[in-house]
């Protein structure tokens, strides 16, 4: 299972992307997800820049955070 969640960011608002991933890796109250380092062949390393990636010990999903900054 995949699931790519597109977040929008305003210029000039502080990223909290470490906050959210620490919210979503909780070890009581989140997922049981551990932010993973692993990228698919299919992607660019520039195209992944503002991406964060968790997934599960057994690899059987993965959550993206794909960051994007609008003005």
């Amino acid at each position: 299972m995949r699931w790519c969640l597109e977040l929008d960011h305003r210029r000039g608002v502080h990223y909290r992307q470490q906050q959210l991933v620490d919210a979503l890796t909780n070890p009581e109250l989140g997922l049981p997800v551990t932010r993973a380092h692993h990228l698919d062949p299919i992607y660019q390393l520039h195209e992944t820049k503002n991406w964060i990636r968790l997934d599960d010990e057994g690899r059987t999903g993965l959550i993206e955070l794909r960051f994007t900054t609008i003005t």
